[in-house]
């Protein structure tokens, strides 16, 4: 009779709860989210989407793998994922006018719901208490649902950084262009204490950035309208302007969407 006791806690032990439930659909989801936003954006699978494609499916299949540690790890794994991709494309939420992001406040939500749910039902086998969902969680889910919404039409009625400014002065700036994930111009040049306004053109499906730390510009360069950064350098020196969209530029190697500001001393 006890060992029919110890079997029957042991298949509770590799059943999922709600909340497992709950982890492994919303990991299903960021599979799907990282594959079809893919697709829908650049018509091919990145290595940038596959990779936590592969290991949300991953964790998914080890949640529902019975072993008895498979949640624990599974929580973790989610919590590591859910830190390193949310560092790397948060950026991309300054750019609601942009569709990819739409598809970064999908991925995240449905990170935060798998993550969560995940710790939920590891901590509830772990403590072996009865699996069930805790009564607030719908109400966290509809209000995660509400954020979602809310930000998704955020996204469809703002309207790119150069609102405001007519066409015919947009067009007679100088031009900044981002093309083949580059700019073609390497070099700017500049007069200190004179304000500067650069058109920003990107010829590029993907939304990119023209960021110089330094002056505190950072610009978006939307793919569909010409962005602006305006800016008033005072002091003459040489500084780096790049894209601050995660993996466009590598800071490090000074490879990637890289270019040199100029700014020179006025004439006497």
């Amino acid at each position: 009779m006890e060992a029919g006791m110890r079997m029957s806690e042991q298949a509770r032990g590799r059943r999922l709860g709600p909340l497992g439930r709950l982890a492994v659909a919303a990991l299903v989801g960021v599979a799907v989210v990282a594959i079809g936003g893919s697709l829908l954006l650049s018509g091919s699978v990145n290595e940038f989407s596959l990779m936590p494609a592969v290991i949300a499916l991953v964790l998914a299949g080890l949640m529902t793998s019975g072993w008895r540690w498979a949640q624990i790890l599974a929580a973790v794994l989610s919590s590591l994922l859910l830190l390193a991709m949310g560092a790397f494309i948060t950026p991309s939420l300054t750019l609601p006018h942009e569709p990819e992001f739409v598809l970064v406040v999908l991925f995240l939500s449905l990170m935060v719901v798998a993550t969560g749910s995940a710790i939920g039902e590891a901590t509830q086998n772990v403590r072996g208490r009865e699996r069930r969902a805790p009564s607030w969680t719908s109400k966290a889910l509809i209000g995660l649902g509400g954020l979602v919404l809310g930000a998704i039409l955020v996204g469809l009625v703002s309207q790119p950084g150069a609102a405001g400014v007519s066409p015919e002065v947009m067009a007679g700036l100088p031009e900044v262009r981002a093309e083949d994930f580059s700019f073609t111009q390497e070099t700017i040049r500049v007069t200190a204490g004179e304000t500067v306004a650069l058109r920003l053109e990107n010829a590029d499906t993907t939304a990119h950035s023209f960021d110089i730390d330094e002056l505190d510009i950072h610009a978006p360069m939307p793919s569909e309208e010409p962005g602006l950064a305006l800016f008033e350098p005072t002091e003459p020196g040489v500084y780096r302007f790049y894209c601050g969209i995660p993996g466009h530029a590598n800071l490090e190697t000074g490879t990637g969407m890289i270019g040199t500001l100029v700014v020179e001393e006025p004439a006497s």
